[in-house]
């Protein structure tokens, strides 16, 4: 039978196609219909009906042809009738003819979406779904290219959103046992980050502190049941999370989706206890992955956020790492930042472009955090600047998002005639990088764990010292340095299985084989304290080094980190940056080495100078947001908004203005602001141009 022929769109009134699949058994002949509907634009109009399929495509070898069938009035039937009844020739019967089925041509699909089409079709009635290698003309680049841009309506238009993970096997019905038991006992509100107990059964189920257990049945069916390939596919992200309702579908078995996302969640965050270790490396390598497909919540992420979440996610094009995900990410970046898709152009045209138009639109460099110039991508010529999103996957655990910037707007250069492929902002140059000390933390436990540590610690006993003498550093700062600022009280609400401050000053004196009383702490090491600590320090700095600086400072910067590299903090930038200078005739330009966690930096130090004493900055969670920066003077009192230095330092200056955060003021304000703030601390700001 001959290919299908599409029908063009209409692209000006939103047209998409329906594919309707016929009904029958598994056994029987797959058929379908297409029909081609309008989406509607507005909340006002309602929808067509349908459900939308998501899937991995798998290989495209050996295709199999779909019969597509239309439905044509039975003008033979007419003519017959007339014939032998001229009487009823004045009749309509146009109206009235039953409708003839013509096959019209084939589709050919991938052996996976073959293999799931007969466990979608329904024996007493039609099914309406959208499949994209249906629905689409895949051979029209054009046609592929519009309907690209209105996949964010077709899948929170649909009724319902199926994840089809594969056939069935007794393994996945397992796992989909298992996993619905869990979720249905645990709540998890996505925004907080928090999970709480449903049921008077398990309470302990929705304890951070209290491990899990799980047979070797459970386990193994879970890893491979996560082992899907559609688990680690990028599409699907943006499919499952524009869903107003969506089920996870393998063979015949089937979860809710918001079921099988808390599930994970409850996996993820707990300690499970497992008799092998080998299964519980297996299961943590094929649970990060899984995790970061359903971590998502009502508030969207900013697109390097988003980004760096589907850092495992498999496409066949690069460019997709962005395209994939335009339609996920908050909405006012959508509304201030847009790109269109376009595979005409460059890989290294679109990265470069997107990421430059993204941090002027924005008023922010942040994105200049997910680069690494240890871990840069084949691309030929891309500049340092621009995060390599084809290699998200090499880069080390992301930071917490401070305030070494006191989150003010960037100052983005952009000279007459000056090259685009720089890009120039201002910043300060805060310090240079003395001695560094690489992390060996790749596939190791905890009690590799703490070897290594020891190492470190051994390396680090001749320029470190409990107190400031000279230029050396103290070792109060080292706790915190290891685990990137992720401590139980400087969070509000606590961050889950995060150690305290004690705990983890406990158990650096333990490892740095010294007397507890020496830094002043008073609590025991518990087996389980100590295990808290070092998993943290594994995840926070495996992929990393530690560094001093010249002045003395501690801090966790990429393993790509050399001797000589510059911290920086940055207008627009969360995160202080390393940076590599390269002279460059008559100016300096710089390489961006990647981000830094810094002692005395990330509460903005650097611009409005340290804390008065007793202050603390801790990251305060806010209704409808994430975690922002809040002061508190001592651990009972309420956290606030308002940055206590801001007072001090400007003095008469200071009006009810300056009590909104730096972020949230204009452009003018925010400059009057940095001015008199340079005044008063004698700030040095420089130009940075980036390579």
């Amino acid at each position: 039978m001959a290919p299908y022929k599409y029908q063009p769109f209409d692209d000006s009134t939103r047209e998409t196609r329906i594919m309707v699949l016929h009904p029958g058994t598994r056994e029987d002949i797959l058929r379908v219909s297409l029909e081609t509907v309008s989406l509607p634009s507005d909340d006002l109009a309602p929808p067509p009906r349908y459900e939308a399929l998501s899937y991995a495509w798998g290989s495209r070898e050996n295709p199999v042809d779909l019969s597509v069938v239309a439905y044509r009035h039975g003008v033979t039937t007419r003519k017959v009738l007339r014939k032998l009844a001229p009487a009823w020739s004045h009749l309509r019967l146009k109206d009235q003819d039953p409708l003839r089925r013509v096959e019209s041509g084939t589709i050919g699909i991938t052996q996976n979406l073959a293999a799931a089409l007969p466990y979608l079709r329904l024996e007493d009635r039609e099914r309406r779904l959208w499949i994209d290698a249906v629905c689409v003309n895949q051979q029209d680049l054009a046609e592929r290219g519009s309907q690209m841009k209105q996949m964010a309506s077709i899948f929170s238009q649909a009724d319902l959103v199926i994840a089809w993970i594969g056939l069935d096997r007794p393994d996945c019905r397992v796992a989909f046992d298992f996993m619905t038991w869990l979720g249905t006992n645990v709540a998890v509100n996505w925004n907080k980050y928090a999970m709480s107990s449903i049921s008077e059964d398990y309470p302990g189920l929705a304890n951070f502190h209290e491990e899990l257990e799980m047979s070797q049945a459970d386990s193994d069916a879970i890893i491979c049941m996560m082992g899907r390939p559609w688990f680690r596919r990028l599409w699907v992200r943006q499919e499952v999370q524009m869903a107003r309702q969506a089920l996870l579908m393998c063979g015949s078995s089937a979860v809710d989706w918001n079921v099988f996302r808390n599930a994970v969640f409850c996996l993820y965050t707990k300690r499970i206890i497992h008799d092998s270790r080998e299964e519980m490396e297996s299961l943590e390598t094929h649970l990060i992955p899984t995790f970061d497909v359903v971590n998502y919540s009502d508030i969207p992420q900013g697109l390097g956020e988003t980004l760096r979440r589907a850092r495992l996610c498999l496409c066949e094009d690069p460019r997709d790492r962005l395209y994939a995900l335009m339609n996920v990410i908050t909405s006012f970046e959508r509304q201030a930042w847009s790109i269109e898709p376009d595979y005409t152009l460059s890989t290294r045209h679109v990265y470069e472009e997107a990421s430059r138009s993204y941090m002027e639109a924005m008023g922010a460099v942040d994105l200049l955090r997910y680069c690494d110039i240890g871990t840069r991508s084949h691309i030929p010529g891309l500049p340092t600047w621009v995060p390599s999103w084809d290699c998200l996957d090499k880069l080390a655990s992301s930071l917490p998002q401070d305030s070494a910037d006191c989150h003010t707007l960037a100052l983005i250069g952009r000279e007459s005639g000056q090259d685009l492929s720089v890009l120039s902002c201002k910043g300060l140059d805060v310090a240079i990088v003395r001695k560094r000390f690489e992390f060996r933390l790749d596939n190791v436990d905890n009690l590799e764990v703490v070897r290594e540590l020891r190492r470190i610690f051994h390396s680090l006993k001749d320029h470190i010292e409990l107190h400031h003498v000279g230029d050396k550093v103290h070792l109060t700062a080292l706790p915190s340095v290891l685990l990137g600022g992720i401590i139980y009280e400087l969070w509000d609400p606590p961050y889950h299985n995060a150690p305290t401050a004690e705990a983890a000053r406990a158990a650096v004196a333990k490892l740095w084989d010294i007397g507890l009383s020496d830094i002043q702490c008073a609590e025991d090491l518990s087996t389980r304290e100590l295990a808290r600590f070092v998993g943290r320090v594994r995840f926070m700095c495996r992929g990393r080094a530690l560094f001093i600086t010249d002045g003395g400072k501690l801090g966790i910067g990429p393993k790509s980190l050399a001797e000589g590299d510059h911290i920086c903090v940055l207008l627009g930038c969360w995160v202080p940056l390393a940076i590599r200078p390269v002279p460059n005739g008559s100016r300096t330009t710089y390489l961006v080495v990647g981000e830094c966690y810094g002692d005395s930096l990330m509460a903005g130090e650097a611009i409005l100078g340290p804390l008065p004493y007793g202050w603390r900055m801790l990251q305060k969670h806010q209704e409808n947001r994430y975690y922002w920066p809040a002061f508190r003077e001592t651990p009972a009192s309420a956290p606030q908004r308002e940055d206590p230095r801001l007072k001090l330092l400007l003095g008469d200056d200071y009006d009810e203005r300056h009590q909104s955060r730096f972020g949230e003021r204009t452009q003018e304000e925010e400059d009057d602001m940095i001015d008199k703030v340079t005044k008063a601390r004698g700030l040095e700001w420089r130009t940075f141009n980036f390579v």
